[in-house]
């Protein structure tokens, strides 16, 4: 595998919001999408990732948790919570172990920290997450400390900040063109 294969293996499609996804093909680290899009996603890859509370996280906690639970029904491999980063510890952990309770062996559990927030990375690896995510916003490439697995997200510009982003120590990054995530 030479270097440019390698960075390919390592982005993927963040696909929220997008109505259809026939530019989406099969690719190593998989697509992210919104729990009722699962079906769709799941016909292009295997690694299809549920976006759960997107974009606030203010829903109900029993809300998050259902929605977890239908996403792995479907066919997700893993499943990401977004937390409402207005909310205390208490509410955080609530939401947190909410869902993880229903997320099986098989799936992961992430939990999009929102700004970096060293705090709420933490409180994710308390509540058993496997990965944090972030989503990425302008060239920002600081990761909050964790010592679980990093993932980011988000409208990327160009190889530079991707090879950034994987040199800082994110595992994978899911562009919302993966195209211009990988253009030099």
């Amino acid at each position: 595998m030479n270097d440019f294969e390698w960075l390919v293996s390592r982005v993927g499609t963040f696909a929220v919001g997008r109505a259809t996804f026939g530019d989406v093909g099969d690719n190593a680290a998989g697509i992210v999408v919104e729990p009722t899009h699962i079906s769709v996603a799941a016909t292009r890859t295997n690694r299809v990732a549920a976006l759960i509370g997107w974009p606030t996280g203010r829903h109900h906690s029993l809300i998050k948790a259902a929605e977890a639970r239908l996403a792995l029904d479907q066919g997700a491999a893993e499943v990401w919570v977004v937390v409402d980063k207005h909310a205390d510890d208490t509410a955080i952990l609530t939401d947190l172990i909410a869902v993880g309770q229903g997320i099986d062996d098989q799936a992961k559990f992430g939990v999009v920290v929102p700004d970096t927030s060293p705090h709420i990375a933490g409180l994710a690896q308390k509540a058993g997450a496997h990965r944090i995510a972030w989503h990425i916003t302008g060239r920002d490439v600081a990761l909050p400390p964790t010592t679980i697995d990093a993932v980011a997200f988000g409208e990327l510009q160009g190889i530079e900040q991707t090879m950034a982003l994987l040199e800082a120590g994110v595992s994978y990054v899911f562009a919302t063109d993966t195209s211009a995530a990988t253009a030099s």
